[in-house]
């Protein structure tokens, strides 16, 4: 006898393996990849939507290609992870480890869900299999990391998508951000199960296999086309996230897409507002639950208030008036009969039910039978009728999903002192850089160690309550840079192709900083002494990250700003008192002279001694160096470096400000000039605005390919820079011919500056 047993559970075990290896979801191999990707396409990281991945830096988008293990898109990741969300051999299949036992939801089983999952026979004793919700499942990290396939949970993925954002490499960014996307098409696949009746009504389906019995899964796979028609279509829900769950305290509200416990038995709805499962549960019917308020006891694990038989035209269908209709298949075979219609409490269907071919009969003979119920079947035309009205909400519902996970967004505006970092070119560091060949070579640059920024969480309706902010900088490192500037303008082959990643140190987020970025933009600032950003560099981008609490998704939230910034730009300063500017009686251009040579030429000395006589010799001149929007800010600005030069000397201030929207990109410098000598005629303090155009080294995609821009150099002096200025005085005064402001011509010929002469170092510690 116990031979025997033993032969027929091993016969009814291979027979399960045989017949059921898609027979838990969506058809893996078509569906679940090809409704993901069209969920990507409508969701924010679509390029058609806004700018999320090329934020990111994913210029491609969806396209954007990601190697781990192997090359994908980011669209194909995506599908790659909905595909394998039901991982799991044939025999795990049929001895109840497969994922897909954790794939369904009830939602007649009300919160906290625990025994909403499957709970269902697959054949026959004792093949009883009970499985965790698919909510649950979603985000219970602790079972999945211990089952087949691994952890794709959605606190799991919230952390592969936060080491992707700060990591250091582009190796470590290209893994974790390849295994975010596969995570989230796990994700993906759970909410496009609460689609599939079967998944809802407590149906473990075994006899989805084709034919007579063929199911909603299995038309879908032999009509992909059909299915992606439907697809370019979603229905997005409009699900409240405002909610908290006390029996999960870090529980995500990504369960609103699949439950929102709306849904009593009693008010089946087609509303957007209500979880996906809801809708299917109460408006369509599984192979195994046709008719099951009529068929089965309400205690019973299939019983299902809707639909019912009173919700259909049951009645005309049974006195002869229902009419005979044709459905056209996708190989244009037309098929003719009649079809029971739903046409009441919730949605309408057309071909919502075959009857059988003796259905009528039976029922004269049986009356409103089990009998006569059983005859009813799903067949082509009503698997064509639910997808149309299924699939839409699977991929809307799916692409909801990702446009929750990536919600979180953080405005970024420029200081109050207006630059996101100076640092003092005086000083520089060595590195070593490797040519084309890869070999290596040592060079001296100069280094940012301190980002400022000011930040605001952009959120709609969603505020930050805890968590930590940490800034990234994004940049490709120039191999031939040097700190004066002289390998100016850079060179595309000198130049690393691959992006290299400053990550600075976490700030974490007081209660007083919080509410502050809450309301309006707030003031930061990043260390990066352990991982500085040299100013050898271009294609720079700023990213801030925040992780913690938002909204109601605790602790593991991610918010991210982005903000493209302008190379780094040189200014220098100068102290040119150590020359005169001055048009002698006999010149027809000016001079610029010593005030010695000046004092040797008794007609240029006549014009200096003319009132009020010129002060012509060199003295110091401290400068307090300031940086704004426009000139009109120039009143309130705020000094963010200060220096005593002597005449003939220079700083080199090396700066980061945000690319403008506008074309001239241009910005103002108010520089500060303190008097240090009684015979200085500079008479007290002066100020001078002046406006400066950026570095712009950007690598820019464009529809005819790569466009390299950058910002030419200037020689004053024999320095090179970005921009300069300095005081310079004269006699007489002149006049620009265009604008009418007085000017002091300098004539470069005239000076032989030391081509050895330093920059000399600058007090930073204002700023």
């Amino acid at each position: 006898m116990k031979g025997k047993v033993l032969l027929y559970t091993t016969i009814i075990i291979l027979l399960i393996c045989i017949s059921s290896r898609n027979v838990f979801s969506w058809d893996n191999d078509v569906t679940h990849r090809d409704i993901s990707a069209i969920a990507a396409d409508n969701s924010v990281l679509s390029n058609a939507k806004g700018d999320y991945l090329r934020n990111l830096g994913f210029s491609s988008g969806l396209d954007e290609k990601l190697t781990w293990n192997k090359q994908q898109t980011v669209k194909e990741w995506i599908s790659e992870g909905a595909y394998h969300e039901d991982d799991g051999s044939k025999w795990q299949l049929a001895t109840g480890q497969a994922r897909s036992y954790n794939h369904f939801h009830n939602p007649l089983k009300q919160y906290p869900w625990t025994d909403a999952g499957l709970d269902d026979w697959i054949a026959l004793p004792p093949f009883h299999t009970v499985g965790e919700s698919s909510i649950i499942w979603a985000q219970d990290s602790d079972t999945q990391k211990n089952s087949v396939g691994g952890d794709w949970s959605w606190q799991n993925v919230r952390l592969l998508y936060y080491y992707a954002l700060t990591a250091q490499t582009d190796t470590d960014r290209q893994k974790y951000f390849a295994n975010t996307f596969d995570g989230l098409g796990h994700q993906m696949h759970l909410i496009q199960d609460a689609s599939q009746p079967d998944h809802v009504r407590n149906d473990a389906h075994p006899l989805d296999g084709g034919g007579y019995v063929m199911g909603l899964e299995t038309w879908a796979k032999k009509n992909p086309g059909i299915i992606n028609g439907f697809a370019a279509n979603p229905v997005m829900p409009n699900v409240s996230f405002n909610v908290t769950y006390g029996g999960y305290p870090n529980f995500v509200p990504i369960a609103q897409l699949i439950d929102t416990d709306q849904y009593d038995g009693t008010n089946p709805s087609t509303s957007v507002a209500q979880g996906l499962a809801e809708y299917t549960n109460a408006n369509f019917f599984s192979l195994g639950t046709i008719f099951p308020s009529e068929r089965f006891s309400t205690n019973d694990r299939h019983y299902f208030p809707f639909p019912k038989e009173a919700s259909t035209d049951m009645a005309d269908y049974l006195s002869g008036s229902k009419p005979t209709e044709t459905f056209t298949d996708k190989d244009g075979i037309t098929k003719t009969g009649v079809w029971i219609s739903k046409v009441r409490d919730g949605e309408g269907i057309h071909f919502f039910l075959r009857p059988g071919y003796y259905s009528r009969a039976l029922y004269k003979i049986s009356g409103d039978s089990e009998l006569f119920l059983s005859t009813f079947f799903l067949d082509e035309a009503c698997h064509h009728d639910y997808a149309a009205l299924l699939i839409p909400r699977a991929v809307g519902y799916s692409a909801g999903l990702l446009n929750y996970f990536f919600r979180g967004t953080i405005e970024i505006t420029p200081p109050a002192q207006y630059v996101y970092s100076i640092t003092d070119g005086s000083k520089t560091y060595p590195f070593t850089a490797k040519d084309g060949n890869g070999n290596s070579f040592d060079l001296q640059e100069q280094q940012f160690t301190k980002i400022k920024a000011k930040l605001r969480n952009t959120t709609p309706n969603e505020a930050m309550q805890s968590g930590t902010i940490i800034a990234i900088a994004k940049y490709k490192k120039r191999t031939s840079y040097q700190p004066d500037l002289t390998a100016d303008p850079p060179d595309m082959d000198k130049i690393e192709p691959n992006f290299t990643y400053s990550v600075s140190a976490p700030i974490p987020l007081t209660d007083e900083n919080l509410a502050s970025m809450n309301a309006s933009p707030t003031e930061f600032a990043f260390d990066f002494s352990s991982n500085p950003i040299p100013a050898g560099i271009t294609d720079l981008y700023l990213q801030v990250v925040f992780k913690g609490t938002l909204g109601n998704e605790k602790d593991s939230a991610i918010a991210v700003g982005w903000k493209d910034l302008m190379e780094p730009t040189h200014h220098v300063y100068w102290n040119l008192t150590d020359r005169f500017s001055i048009l002698g009686p006999n010149d027809t251009e000016y001079h610029t002279l010593t005030s010695d040579k000046i004092r040797a030429d008794s007609d240029l000395l006549n014009i200096v001694n003319q009132p009020p006589p010129a002060y012509i010799d060199p003295f110091d001149i401290t400068y307090e160096i300031s940086y704004m929007g426009s000139s009109s800010a120039s009143a309130s600005a705020v000094p963010v470096a200060s220096v005593t030069l002597s005449a003939g000397n220079y700083v080199r201030l090396v700066l980061l400000v945000e690319k403008r929207s506008d074309t001239t990109d241009l910005w103002a410098s108010r520089v500060h000039y303190l008097k240090l000598k009684a015979t200085d005629t500079i008479d007290g303090t002066t100020n001078s605005v002046i406006a400066f155009l950026g570095a712009y080294n950007q690598d820019t995609i464009t529809d005819n390919g790569e466009i390299f821009y950058y910002t030419d150099v200037e020689i004053f002096r024999t320095i090179t820079d970005h921009f300069d200025t300095g005081v310079l005085r004269c006699r007489p005064q002149a006049y620009d011919s265009v604008t009418g402001e007085k000017v002091c011509p300098y004539n470069e010929a005239d000076v032989t500056t030391p081509p050895d002469l330093a920059p000399t170092p600058v007090d930073l510690s204002m700023w």
